[in-house]
């Protein structure tokens, strides 16, 4: 099983980004990723989409996921 852990994030100039990281139950990186969203995004909109992102990311690798955070 592995962990999936992400975040959202709205910087000082209106712009937003996302990151994710997915780990084995050793604790190695298996799959991690960013991206930067542009200025018309909430910091909930980039959470959800973080959180979207590591989903397909697992799907994406046939990772089976124990938890989120």
């Amino acid at each position: 099983m592995c962990k999936l852990n992400f975040d959202g994030s709205k910087l000082n100039n209106g712009n937003a980004s996302l990151g994710f990281v997915i780990r084995n139950s050793g604790g190695d990186v298996l799959l991690a990723g960013a991206k930067a969203l542009g200025p018309n995004i909430s910091i909930i909109q980039a959470e959800a989409w973080a959180m979207k992102e590591r989903i397909r990311g697992a799907l994406s690798r046939s990772i089976s996921i124990s938890s989120y955070h």
